[in-house]
């Protein structure tokens, strides 16, 4: 067993790895400075007294059980990985914050949490695809399938907020594993004259509070056309919704939205960061799966809106005594992306 007794870790990209053989018990404050990352190959219990907050670009793995009866924390950019099999438990609280806009500007949201309260943002809507006539790009109040909300939101599912800031999804559990909600089905009509049956464009999210790898999606659900839309408000406020406010991704790349850059040029880079939700259509009636094997890191950017830095890796091995006490670190040299 390791017992954290104050776990401060620095900012230069340290990664630290606690392998098969040791139990992590924590017991303290920690804090995991931006760009660290903590691997723990088996279980992990942060107690009743221990706090574990990890900061911006932060990263923790967790390979076995994750219990926290604590209060453990991630900042924007932070991510929370798990191994396949990897359960939870405990009774302690989970905080994931995640970078919004302000002022006259809608996000897509969706919950990292198995139950957080509210939508981001005012006011706020859910979307029932049933009641939509299509998907014009006519978001809300046009389109009948969006709908004032401000209830508990649904794991996987999207919802739009206004004006959020720096959001916090918080409850005593996060999503692990698998996930699956159900989609609907109606014709495509690409001319967007349809007034009964609903979309096939489902308004969905991720539902981690990590990054989702959208190769993998695509890959794992068949029964979905393979684009990805991701919404870019154009700060028309309303006046000016269409479906060029989206940017697309699918296996080819991504190409950035055309209305007018307001908010810049923007371009999917394949990364659904924590809170993001997106549309996609379905081709056949049935579900999309998720599951911890699309887990990734979040890139160190808000959304998509910029690509990863390069990295540069150095491996240490340190023995202790008896196996027990083994672990492996890697310093990482990253190149920085700056605004």
């Amino acid at each position: 067993m390791i017992r954290a007794t104050n776990w401060i870790f620095s900012s230069a990209f340290l990664t630290f790895w606690v392998n098969s053989y040791a139990q992590v018990t924590n017991e303290v404050s920690v804090y995991v400075r931006p760009g660290t990352e903590v691997h723990v190959v088996q279980n992990m219990t942060n107690t009743n007294t221990g706090s574990f907050t990890v900061a911006e670009t932060g990263l923790l793995y967790v390979g076995g059980t994750l219990t926290n009866n604590g209060t453990m924390t991630f900042n924007n950019d932070a991510s929370l990985l798990r191994g396949s099999t990897g359960v939870d438990g405990g009774s302690g609280t989970y905080l994931v914050r995640r970078q919004g806009s302000t002022g006259n500007l809608y996000n897509l949201w969706s919950s990292p949490v198995a139950a957080n309260g509210s939508v981001p943002g005012n006011p706020s809507w859910s979307y029932t695809e049933a009641n939509s006539t299509q998907w014009n790009g006519d978001d809300q109040p046009q389109d009948p399938g969006w709908n004032s909300y401000n209830g508990t939101m649904n794991i996987g599912e999207g919802y739009a907020g206004r004006g959020a800031g720096l959001a916090s999804f918080s409850d005593n559990e996060v999503n692990n594993g698998n996930e699956s909600i159900s989609l609907w089905q109606a014709t495509y009509d690409p001319t967007f004259t349809s007034t009964t049956g609903g979309t096939p464009f489902n308004l969905v999210g991720n539902p981690y509070p990590s990054g989702l790898d959208a190769a993998e999606l695509i890959n794992d659900n068949p029964n979905i056309f393979g684009s990805l839309y991701f919404w870019v408000d154009d700060g028309s406020g309303g006046t000016d919704y269409t479906s060029a406010d989206y940017a697309v991704w699918n296996l080819a790349g991504g190409l950035p939205y055309t209305n007018a850059p307001a908010n810049g040029s923007i371009t999917p880079n394949g990364i659904v960061k924590t809170g993001q939700a997106f549309m996609l259509r379905n081709q056949n009636a049935g579900t999309l799966q998720f599951n911890n094997s699309q887990r990734v890191a979040n890139t160190a950017s808000n959304g998509f809106f910029r690509q990863n830095g390069n990295d540069s890796r150095l491996w240490f091995s340190i023995n202790g005594q008896t196996q027990s006490y083994f672990n492996q670190i890697w310093c990482c040299i990253r190149r920085c992306n700056h605004f």
